[in-house]
C-alpha cells in the first residue's frame, strides 16, 4: 500500500498529501425512536408485511446485487449517500422530488411526490414493468464515478482547502 492510499489523520492533511480521511461513525439511531417506527410499521403493515435490520457493512453491496429497484422513500436527505452506492450496482433509483435527492441523483432518478398516497406504488410498478437495460445500468455507474469519485472531488477539495488556509492568514 503507498502512502497516498493510507488513510490522513485530518482533513487538512489529506487535502495536503491527497490522501483519503478516515471514516467518520456517527452515533446510532436512539432505540426510542427504532421501537416507534417497528411499531407503526407493524400496525399498518401487519407484522409479517415488512423488514427491520441491521446489515454488516460486508454485506450491504449483496443487498444491491440482489435488488431490481432502490427506494429511499424519506422526503428529506442531508445528502444521501446510498443513492450513490445503488447507482453504482446500476439500480433504478425511486426518491422523492427535494433538491437534495435531485443534485446527489443527476437526472438518473426516478422522482414524484412521495408525500401523496400511491405515488411511489405508481413508480415501482412502471420500474417493475420495463426490462433491466445493460447501457442504462453502465450509465448510473460512470455518472456516479464521474461527479462523486475521488479524480472530480480531489480538486474541488484541494481548492476549498487552499482558500480557506488563505483566508486564516
Amino acid at each position: 500500500m503507498s502512502d497516498l492510499d493510507k488513510p490522513a489523520a485530518d482533513v487538512f492533511t489529506a487535502a495536503q498529501t491527497r490522501r483519503s480521511i478516515r471514516a467518520y461513525k456517527p452515533d446510532r439511531v436512539d432505540s426510542e425512536t427504532v421501537r416507534e417506527i417497528v411499531a407503526l410499521a407493524s400496525d399498518l403493515l401487519g407484522r409479517d408485511g415488512f423488514s427491520v435490520r441491521s446489515v454488516p457493512y460486508r454485506e450491504v453491496f449483496d443487498y444491491y446485487r440482489a435488488a431490481d429497484i432502490f427506494v429511499l422513500a424519506s422526503l428529506q436527505e442531508g445528502f444521501g449517500r446510498v443513492y450513490l452506492e445503488a447507482l453504482m450496482h446500476g439500480l433504478p433509483v425511486i426518491a422523492h422530488g427535494h433538491p437534495v435527492m435531485e443534485y446527489v441523483l443527476g437526472g438518473l432518478g426516478y422522482l414524484g411526490d412521495l408525500s401523496r398516497r400511491g405515488e411511489l406504488t405508481q413508480i415501482v410498478a412502471r420500474l417493475l414493468s420495463k426490462p433491466n437495460d445493460q447501457e442504462q445500468m453502465l450509465q448510473r455507474w460512470m455518472n456516479v464515478r464521474d461527479r462523486f469519485g475521488w479524480a472530480a472531488l480531489a480538486p474541488q477539495y484541494i481548492a476549498m482547502f487552499e482558500a480557506a488556509a488563505g483566508n486564516r492568514q
